[in-house]
Protein backbone atom coordinates (compact mmCIF):
# COMPACT_ATOMS: atom_id res chain seq x y z
CA UNK A 1 0.00 0.00 0.00
CA UNK A 2 2.87 2.31 0.85
CA UNK A 3 4.51 1.65 -2.53
CA UNK A 4 1.26 2.46 -4.32
CA UNK A 5 0.99 5.81 -2.52
CA UNK A 6 4.58 6.63 -3.42
CA UNK A 7 3.97 5.70 -7.06
CA UNK A 8 0.81 7.83 -7.10
CA UNK A 9 2.65 10.80 -5.56
CA UNK A 10 5.51 10.47 -8.02
CA UNK A 11 3.01 10.19 -10.90
CA UNK A 12 1.19 13.31 -9.69
CA UNK A 13 4.48 15.20 -9.40
CA UNK A 14 5.41 14.18 -12.95
CA UNK A 15 1.97 15.22 -14.23
CA UNK A 16 2.26 18.62 -12.49
CA UNK A 17 5.79 19.16 -13.87
CA UNK A 18 4.71 18.22 -17.40
CA UNK A 19 1.64 20.47 -17.11
CA UNK A 20 3.77 23.41 -15.99
CA UNK A 21 6.18 22.77 -18.86
CA UNK A 22 3.33 22.58 -21.39
CA UNK A 23 1.83 25.85 -20.08
CA UNK A 24 5.22 27.57 -20.31
CA UNK A 25 5.72 26.20 -23.82
CA UNK A 26 2.26 27.40 -24.85
CA UNK A 27 3.01 30.92 -23.48
CA UNK A 28 6.31 31.01 -25.37
CA UNK A 29 4.54 30.00 -28.58
CA UNK A 30 1.96 32.76 -28.05
CA UNK A 31 4.69 35.37 -27.50
CA UNK A 32 6.46 34.21 -30.66
CA UNK A 33 3.22 34.41 -32.64
CA UNK A 34 2.64 37.98 -31.45
CA UNK A 35 6.21 38.95 -32.39
CA UNK A 36 5.79 37.32 -35.80
CA UNK A 37 2.58 39.25 -36.40
CA UNK A 38 4.29 42.54 -35.51
CA UNK A 39 7.22 41.71 -37.78
CA UNK A 40 4.83 40.83 -40.60
CA UNK A 41 3.01 44.16 -40.18
CA UNK A 42 6.34 46.03 -40.23
CA UNK A 43 7.41 44.13 -43.33
CA UNK A 44 4.12 44.87 -45.09
CA UNK A 45 4.43 48.58 -44.25
CA UNK A 46 8.03 48.67 -45.48
CA UNK A 47 7.02 46.86 -48.67
CA UNK A 48 4.27 49.42 -49.31
CA UNK A 49 6.73 52.26 -48.71
CA UNK A 50 9.27 50.69 -51.06
CA UNK A 51 6.60 50.17 -53.72
CA UNK A 52 5.67 53.84 -53.45
CA UNK A 53 9.32 54.88 -53.65
CA UNK A 54 9.80 52.64 -56.68
CA UNK A 55 6.80 54.22 -58.41
CA UNK A 56 8.21 57.67 -57.71
CA UNK A 57 11.63 56.61 -58.90
CA UNK A 58 10.22 55.10 -62.11
CA UNK A 59 8.34 58.30 -62.78
CA UNK A 60 11.41 60.40 -62.17
CA UNK A 61 13.80 58.22 -64.16
CA UNK A 62 11.48 57.92 -67.17
CA UNK A 63 12.39 60.90 -69.39
CA UNK A 64 8.94 61.02 -70.99
CA UNK A 65 7.20 61.27 -67.65
CA UNK A 66 9.77 63.26 -65.67
CA UNK A 67 9.63 66.20 -68.08
CA UNK A 68 6.00 66.68 -67.12
CA UNK A 69 6.49 66.21 -63.38
CA UNK A 70 6.76 69.30 -61.23
CA UNK A 71 10.00 69.69 -59.30
CA UNK A 72 8.01 69.40 -56.07
CA UNK A 73 7.37 65.69 -56.79
CA UNK A 74 11.07 65.03 -57.08
CA UNK A 75 11.80 67.01 -53.95
CA UNK A 76 9.07 65.21 -52.01
CA UNK A 77 10.55 61.84 -52.98
CA UNK A 78 13.99 62.98 -51.88
CA UNK A 79 12.59 64.42 -48.65
CA UNK A 80 10.74 61.16 -47.93
CA UNK A 81 13.94 59.18 -48.46
CA UNK A 82 15.89 61.54 -46.20
CA UNK A 83 13.18 61.38 -43.53
CA UNK A 84 13.22 57.57 -43.72
CA UNK A 85 16.94 57.52 -42.87
CA UNK A 86 15.72 58.32 -39.36
CA UNK A 87 12.91 55.77 -39.24
CA UNK A 88 12.53 53.64 -36.15
CA UNK A 89 12.34 50.62 -38.46
CA UNK A 90 15.71 49.31 -39.55
CA UNK A 91 14.35 47.93 -42.84
CA UNK A 92 13.00 51.36 -43.79
CA UNK A 93 16.30 53.05 -42.89
CA UNK A 94 18.27 50.53 -44.94
CA UNK A 95 15.97 50.74 -47.96
CA UNK A 96 16.13 54.54 -48.02
CA UNK A 97 19.90 54.51 -47.61
CA UNK A 98 20.28 52.10 -50.54
CA UNK A 99 18.02 54.17 -52.79
CA UNK A 100 19.84 57.39 -51.92
CA UNK A 101 23.21 55.72 -52.53
CA UNK A 102 22.22 54.20 -55.86
CA UNK A 103 20.11 56.96 -57.31
CA UNK A 104 20.82 60.32 -55.70
CA UNK A 105 24.60 60.69 -55.15
CA UNK A 106 24.94 62.89 -58.22
CA UNK A 107 22.00 65.15 -57.32
CA UNK A 108 23.10 68.65 -56.35
CA UNK A 109 20.13 69.18 -54.02
CA UNK A 110 20.73 66.13 -51.85
CA UNK A 111 23.59 67.40 -49.68
CA UNK A 112 21.93 70.67 -48.58
CA UNK A 113 18.59 68.92 -47.96
CA UNK A 114 20.24 66.02 -46.15
CA UNK A 115 22.40 68.23 -43.94
CA UNK A 116 19.52 70.58 -43.11
CA UNK A 117 17.15 67.75 -42.18
CA UNK A 118 19.80 65.88 -40.17
CA UNK A 119 20.90 68.98 -38.27
CA UNK A 120 17.25 69.53 -37.37
CA UNK A 121 17.22 66.08 -35.78
CA UNK A 122 20.31 66.85 -33.69
CA UNK A 123 18.39 69.45 -31.72
CA UNK A 124 16.01 66.80 -30.39
CA UNK A 125 17.05 65.23 -27.12
CA UNK A 126 15.87 61.87 -28.43
CA UNK A 127 17.60 62.07 -31.80
CA UNK A 128 18.07 58.85 -33.73
CA UNK A 129 21.78 58.02 -33.88
CA UNK A 130 21.09 55.48 -36.65
CA UNK A 131 19.76 58.31 -38.81
CA UNK A 132 22.89 60.36 -38.12
CA UNK A 133 25.08 57.38 -39.06
CA UNK A 134 23.05 56.86 -42.25
CA UNK A 135 23.44 60.55 -43.12
CA UNK A 136 27.20 60.38 -42.71
CA UNK A 137 27.27 57.15 -44.71
CA UNK A 138 25.39 58.77 -47.61
CA UNK A 139 27.54 61.93 -47.46
CA UNK A 140 30.65 59.75 -47.64
CA UNK A 141 29.46 58.36 -50.96
CA UNK A 142 28.43 61.61 -52.62
CA UNK A 143 30.18 62.75 -55.77
CA UNK A 144 33.42 64.59 -54.85
CA UNK A 145 32.58 67.84 -56.71
CA UNK A 146 29.17 68.04 -55.03
CA UNK A 147 30.66 67.32 -51.63
CA UNK A 148 33.29 70.03 -52.08
CA UNK A 149 30.67 72.48 -53.36
CA UNK A 150 28.75 72.11 -50.09
CA UNK A 151 31.84 71.70 -47.92
CA UNK A 152 30.89 74.54 -45.54
CA UNK A 153 27.54 73.02 -44.61
CA UNK A 154 29.05 69.51 -44.43
CA UNK A 155 31.88 70.80 -42.19
CA UNK A 156 29.32 72.45 -39.92
CA UNK A 157 27.40 69.19 -39.74
CA UNK A 158 30.61 67.28 -38.91
CA UNK A 159 31.35 69.71 -36.08
CA UNK A 160 27.87 69.29 -34.62
CA UNK A 161 27.99 65.50 -34.82
CA UNK A 162 31.47 65.51 -33.25
CA UNK A 163 29.89 66.97 -30.11
CA UNK A 164 27.38 64.13 -29.65
CA UNK A 165 27.64 61.72 -26.74
CA UNK A 166 27.54 58.72 -29.09
CA UNK A 167 30.30 60.08 -31.31
CA UNK A 168 32.40 56.92 -31.05
CA UNK A 169 29.68 55.21 -33.14
CA UNK A 170 30.12 57.87 -35.81
CA UNK A 171 33.80 58.73 -35.47
CA UNK A 172 35.22 56.40 -38.14
CA UNK A 173 32.74 57.57 -40.78
CA UNK A 174 33.23 61.20 -39.71
CA UNK A 175 37.00 60.87 -40.19
CA UNK A 176 36.47 59.50 -43.71
CA UNK A 177 34.15 62.38 -44.49
CA UNK A 178 36.67 64.94 -43.18
CA UNK A 179 39.37 63.41 -45.40
CA UNK A 180 37.12 63.63 -48.45
CA UNK A 181 36.58 67.33 -47.81
CA UNK A 182 40.32 68.11 -47.83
Amino acid sequence: MKKAKIIILISLAIIVAVSVYIIKLYNDIEKTNIELLKTREDLELTTRQLDELNKNYEAISNPDISENLPTVEIDSTQQELIKNLFSEKEATRRASTVILLTEWTKDSTLIPNLVEFSEGRLTNEDYNVSGIINTIFVLNRMDEPLLRHDSLSVSGFINKVSQLKERKETQEQLNKLKQRLQ
